[in-house]
């Protein structure tokens, strides 16, 4: 249902659940992976083996089982070291469905475990502070300070679980491995045409696009447009076997984007 809604409003959107045949799920696996469609609406069981450096956002569309498991699937997003969000959408109705599957288990030790873990989902969702120094305390891990600088309720001044969504409310968003050097400056408008052109490549070559460059990548070249072979070497995870097979086709295009730009 929500895969439906998001192609009704013009996103490309698949979907990874058990409901389907291993190979249709296969295939929106590697679409996604490929960048031939941008969100995917799964089930946790995917990703657990995807090696997918750009992800930008990760939605929970309900209260996850543990602590433990909420951070395995965050921890998705963002590992190119770029900015990432990390949002939890949940409802009352979530934690009565979660007690009410707890209460039929008969073992009284898992039993008291999984309210444990529940309880702990539910404090993290419905905090007032800092949620990244809660999610580190879990852990037995500290962080000074009161203020992250990264999720919600140190962002902004109130949190965002007032903000409503249909029956579901914004609970909680952390902000993850920003790098400031890339993210305020860089050109985005040829960022989106070196995208194109990524995306052209690995198709050619049939690999993901981000083998061909990372995003952090293309956006250094956004910022800083390089045309020499020095400074293409500069760029974030280009050594000279990526200057031969792509640095004259990148600096030719960034070097057009920018004529064309100039004869405006």
């Amino acid at each position: 249902m929500i895969a439906v809604k998001l192609k009704k409003h013009g996103y490309k959107a698949g979907t990874y659940h058990a409901g389907l045949s291993a190979e249709v799920r296969q295939k929106n696996q590697e679409q996604f992976i490929r960048d031939r469609i941008h969100i995917i609406v799964a089930t946790i069981a995917f990703g657990m083996g995807i090696d997918k450096p750009d992800v930008r956002l990760v939605i929970h569309h309900s209260l996850p089982k543990s602590i433990e498991g909420y951070y395995q699937e965050t921890g998705r997003a963002g590992r190119d070291g770029l900015p990432a969000r990390c949002v939890l959408l949940f409802s009352k109705a979530d934690v009565f469905k979660h007690n009410y599957f707890i209460e039929q288990i008969t073992d009284s030790v898992e039993k008291e475990q999984m309210q444990y873990n529940l309880n702990q989902s539910v404090a993290y969702g419905t905090l007032s502070t800092c949620r990244r120094k809660f999610l580190l305390g879990y852990f037995n891990e500290w962080l000074e300070g009161d203020n992250c600088g990264g999720c919600d309720c140190c962002v902004v001044p109130k949190p965002l679980m007032s903000v409503k969504q249909g029956a579901k409310k914004v609970s909680a968003t952390m902000m993850v491995d920003t790098d400031e050097m890339v993210t305020g400056s860089y050109d985005t408008a040829l960022f989106e045409v070196l995208r194109q052109l990524r995306k052209s490549e690995a198709a050619r070559l049939r690999v993901p696009p981000y083998i061909i460059f990372g995003d952090k990548a293309l956006r250094e070249m956004a910022l800083y447009k390089p045309q020499s072979d020095d400074s293409f070497l500069g760029i974030n995870g280009v050594g000279n076997k990526k200057l031969a097979q792509f640095g004259v086709l990148f600096m030719s295009v960034i070097a057009s984007f920018e004529k064309a730009r100039l004869s405006l």
